[in-house]
């Protein structure tokens, strides 16, 4: 609902104070308004609504066209009928019939950007947010249904912000190190969400900041989807549950909402969902890979344990009207989930007949609380002002219970225990008794200090933003305009972990078996800023853009890093060193000779005792010597780009639209990226090192794509549209976590550090090209859609600075004592260097020994729907088809094939049964297919639930 003042007023003047009041762009392009009056308009109307009044009887039509400007409402007016005439933004020129549907601004855009409608939400209930997103072009999620944290995938690439994840525009930055499969997480209620918008590709806008993949944007049920039109007071009731065992672990999804307008200027929202999920079964048919080692041969599992979860999600909105068109709002969100903290899967079969173990339990505590304020002057063009400012805190509690080991040596004794009780109560014991936490621990009971506690492991990510924007515009002659964009963002990131030891509930603060604490979550401080303007000018046939962009990053935090330092140790030295420990008569005399005559002393005692004598000795002559090391480093990093961009869109009829977008973006590295540190809990096989000095991320994007809209195809009144791109992205030192890295001081042209694990800078170009389709009809009584991502080109190759902390001040580098210099620096000058250290410094080499997600090609992924409206569109029922292709990890060294074809059936159906109550029901996977979801989380390798059945009502009044 908007309010409106306008009184009777010539109609051309009438719809511009309508289009300030209301908060839209509207064109009239070639609709003659001349000698036309407005009726008036006065009160609270929807749009709809308020377009029928103030055109009644004028004979001038509407219909939407595309948002533009981060989702602003646009109207286009025609003369009724329209069908010799072509509007502005080229819609075909006829009476809209029926309802138009959530999605067409999509394909009235002129950039890749998809949106998940409610109804579409509605067909089958997500279970895991990555569902929500499943059928999106060029959208995948690492999904691990045994977390519920969602990782946003887009055309390939994720994790720490290259795809900014938000809710109502506010950043979910999150991050919990794991196994490098989702480096970056935000936790979102389905049941809460009005709905989904996806940006492909980086932006020049508010929301486009260090986003070099694009962005996503949940968004939260507003006002008028509580309130139904006309009403002051609504409520939305919602519940679904699976149907008994054939339910398959869904227990309840559902929300309760309700919204109020109070007066004229006040309108206020609260809603609260819950969800609650236990084990389910996979899918029996289609595959046999759900196997495991147990007593030396194959068994199969045909179940995901540990994939219980609850969850309760709260909503409030007050928003607040004021005078001269503006309006100020407040927000929260917020969420709480409990789960089983779990192990990737195993390739043995674990206890209970799984392969995954719980280790313990984990708690997920999100916030995010907005203050959003817009000024819109009525009769102003030039101020459509937007500021945001928000804040999001989310913290992450993982308890892993105490391990005890399978067998136990006690004392002296030379049997072990291997009963479990007894050794149990030996461990206990050996705490209870105080007998671990002493200066120094016996070697009878240090096994048994080693286990019997549990850990408390916390981590946390403050984000605090302020987003402002401003749209002037100006229009030029009768059918065309010029808009500028232009405002900036700001945010910072602040994490922090904590580890907790303890024995039954009894903090243990002196024993950590972590290596170097905390530091895989390490506590740091991250803000970036940006300003930007985009000048757009539009007519019937064409959209022109230009945009520019500065961004600024600043990083400051505490971490060790990787260091080398060297020594000359001369002859008298040596021949000190190598005497003065002695212990025999010899050596004793030879020392004595050097502390008490010196060098001289100590050249006569050889003269006088060795053939070789002092001076030729070989076994004294001089030499340098080099230390590696761990060193404190305090970080403090800030850096900043100018990034351009550009667009264009040509419209040569009035079905068909050809676009084209270039543009730069840059993303600097993440507080993790920068300073992670530490062994690998419970073994120190691999130790993940610090990179304070990596390069930022840089890309350059271009695609190319076509929109097209008919009408009438087949009947009065149906639409169908299509969206067709192709996108190419080259990022420029893409930073991955490389398995193996020299360290300073390793002194080696060859790579020689296997488990020495760092993020690093791809010197290769890494690419990103693929096919993107989209397409929608609607008949009313029928309609279908369909969507496919075809990527194109192999797997990306990898290839790295040979020492990427550098190599360190090196021996090769240092004179002999008679001035030459070692074979290395001699190298370095053949091959035109100054010294070893530059030399191998500029080394680059290419290993695909990569850890995460970057390593793989997303796969080929499609869907389409089919459904049917009967009895005056109360019954809406349809199925869904998926598709999803093969994928390898790390294919180009001889990697595992991960994910496997599939297709899948589901079907769903609702009834209106009245119009307060609705009737809903889905059958998702029909054919019970075997299945791991495509580009799902690689480690963890959990399928998807198998053939499950749910039903549910909504009743809303």
């Amino acid at each position: 609902m908007r309010q409106f003042n306008i009184a009777a007023q010539p109609l051309g003047e009438a719809v511009m104070v309508f289009a300030q009041q209301a908060g839209i762009d509207l064109f009239v392009g070639k609709a003659d308004l001349r000698d036309l009056q407005a009726s008036p308009l006065v009160g609270q109307f929807t749009v709809t609504q308020a377009l029928d009044v103030l055109l009644s009887g004028s004979g001038v039509g509407y219909r939407y066209a595309a948002p533009r400007d981060g989702g602003r409402l646009a109207v286009q007016l025609y003369a009724l009928p329209a069908a010799s005439r072509v509007s502005v933004h080229a819609l075909p020129e006829v009476v809209v019939v029926g309802r138009i549907p959530e999605d067409q601004w999509v394909y009235q855009t002129p950039r890749a950007v998809s949106v998940i409608t409610r109804e579409q939400m509605d067909r089958t209930p997500a279970r895991h947010a990555a569902d929500l997103i499943q059928d999106t072009p060029g959208v995948a999620s690492a999904v691990n249904r045994l977390n519920p944290g969602l990782s946003v995938n887009i055309r390939g690439m994720q994790d720490f912000g290259r795809v900014n994840m938000m809710i109502d525009g506010m950043r979910q930055n999150f991050v919990q190190t794991g196994h490098m499969q989702r480096n970056g997480e935000m936790f979102v209620d389905s049941e809460l969400l009005s709905s989904v918008v996806v940006e492909r590709g980086p932006r020049s806008d508010v929301h486009g900041l260090g986003a070099i993949g694009g962005s996503v944007n949940f968004r939260t049920l507003d006002f008028d989807d509580v309130l139904r039109e006309g009403q002051h007071l609504g409520f939305r009731l919602r519940a679904n549950t699976g149907l008994g065992n054939a339910g398959n672990g869904v227990n309840f999804i559902g929300s309760a909402a309700g919204a109020a307008r109070v007066g004229e200027r006040v309108e206020l929202l609260a809603a609260y969902a819950r969800r609650s999920f236990g084990d389910y079964e996979i899918g029996s048919r289609g595959a046999n890979h759900n196997t495991a080692w147990q007593d030396g041969e194959l068994a199969a599992f045909n179940d995901v344990k540990y994939a219980s979860q609850r969850q309760n999600s709260s909503l409030f909105k007050a928003r607040w009207n004021l005078d001269g068109g503006q309006s100020l709002q407040f927000s929260y969100v917020g969420t709480q989930v409990g789960y089983q903290n779990t192990t990737d899967a195993d390739l043995s079969m674990q206890q209970g007949g799984t392969v995954w173990r719980s280790l313990g339990s984990s708690r997920v505590q999100s916030q995010g609380y907005s203050l959003d304020y817009r000024l819109q002057p009525p009769g102003n063009n030039l101020v459509d002002l937007n500021l945001k400012l928000y804040s999001v805190d989310t913290r992450n509690r993982n308890y892993t219970d105490p391990t005890y080991p399978r067998s136990l040596l006690i004392g002296s004794g030379t049997v072990p225990l291997t009963d479990p009780e007894l050794i149990r109560l030996s461990v206990d014991g050996a705490w209870e008794r105080g007998n671990c936490e002493g200066e120094t621990v016996a070697d009878s009971v240090r096994t048994a200090c080693g286990y019997g506690l549990g850990s408390d492991h916390r981590i946390r990510t403050k984000t605090h933003g302020m987003q402002l924007d401003n749209t002037s515009r100006l229009p030029i002659g009768e059918a065309s305009v010029l808009r500028v964009n232009y405002g900036g963002e700001y945010y910072t990131d602040r994490a922090s972990s904590s580890i907790g030891l303890d024995h039954k509930g009894r903090a243990v603060p002196s024993y950590n078996p972590y290596g170097q604490g905390v530091g895989l979550n390490p506590k740091g401080k991250r803000d970036m800023g940006g300003l930007f303007a985009n000048v757009t000018f539009e007519n019937e046939v064409y959209t022109l853009s230009a945009g520019l962009r500065y961004d600024r990053y600043w990083l400051k935090g505490d971490t060790q890093v990787p260091g080398t330092q060297h020594e000359y140790v001369d002859r008298f030295q040596r021949y000190m060193a190598r005497f003065c420990p002695g212990t025999s008569a010899t050596q004793r005399r030879a020392c004595e000779a050097g502390r008490t005559g010196g060098e001289a002393g100590a050249a006569a005692f050889m003269e006088a005792n060795d053939r070789r004598g002092y001076w030729n000795n070989p076994n004294l002559a001089p030499q340098w010597t080099q230390r590696q090391g761990m060193y404190e480093s305090s970080v403090d990093r800030s850096e900043g780009k100018l990034l351009p961009s550009l667009a264009a869109a040509v419209r040569p009829t009035s079905w068909l639209e050809l676009y084209g977008t270039w543009g730069r973006s840059w993303r600097p590295p993440a507080i993790n990226e920068s300073l992670m540190v530490g062994a690998h809990p419970g073994d120190n096989a691999s130790v993940m090192y610090p990179n304070p000095n990596a390069d930022p991320e840089t890309t350059r994007s271009w695609e190319l794509g076509v929109n097209t809209q008919f009408q009438d195809v087949f009947t009065r009144g149906d639409r169908l549209s299509a969206k067709l791109g192709y996108f190419d992205t080259r990022a420029y030192n893409y930073l991955y976590s490389s398995l193996e890295n020299n360290l300073p001081g390793t002194g080696t042209t060859v790579p020689f550090g296997f488990g020495k694990v760092a993020f690093v800078n791809n010197r290769n170009v890494t690419n990103f090209r693929g096919l993107e389709f989209e397409g929608h009809y609607d008949a009313g009584w029928i309609y279908a859609g369909l969507s496919y991502t075809h990527y194109l080109g192999g797997a990306n190759k990898f290839c790295q600075d040979l020492y990427f902390a550098g190599a360190g001040s090196s021996v090769h580098d240092q004179p002999n004592e008679d001035g030459s210099y070692p074979q290395g620096h001699q190298d370095a000058l053949a091959a035109g260097y100054p010294s070893w250290e530059a030399w191998v410094n500029d080394m680059i080499v290419c290993r695909n020994n990569v850890f995460n997600s970057a390593i793989a090609k997303p796969v080929d992924k499609g869907a389409a729907v089919l459904g049917v409206r009967m009895f005056e569109h109360k019954l809406d029922t349809g199925v869904r088809f998926t598709y999803s292709g093969n994928g390898y990890y790390n294919r180009e060294t001889g990697g595992a094939q991960t994910w496997f074809r599939y297709t899948t059936w589901d079907w769903f159906a609702s009834y209106q049964a009245t119009k307060q109550i609705k009737l809903m029901a889905a059958v998702e996977n029909v054919t019970d297919r075997m299945y791991r979801d495509g580009y799902s989380d690689a480690l963890a390798r959990t399928y998807a639930p198998g053939r499950t059945v749910q039903v549910g009502m909504e009743i809303h009044f």
